[in-house]
């Protein structure tokens, strides 16, 4: 996948800017992260509300995909 990250000064902006693309509001998600670096591999748990993802999400980001295979072997 591909991800597009952009630094907004405060909340306001960030809804102003939402607001200009014309984009309404969907619905809220809470979740909680843990956050662990091995072997230069960003880990992730992400605990979500129960309603939307029952089971914790492990997220893995490495500089490349060879890295990632590295650190789950």
């Amino acid at each position: 996948t591909e991800e597009s990250e952009f630094e907004v000064k405060d909340f306001s902006s960030c809804q102003a800017f939402i607001d200009a693309l014309g984009l309404g509001f969907h619905k809220q998600r809470n979740k909680y992260r843990e956050s662990y670096l091995l072997n230069d591999t960003l880990v992730e748990i992400d605990i979500w509300d129960k309603s939307e993802f029952p089971e914790p999400y492990l997220e893995l980001e490495a500089v490349s995909e060879n890295r990632i295979y590295e650190t789950m072997s």
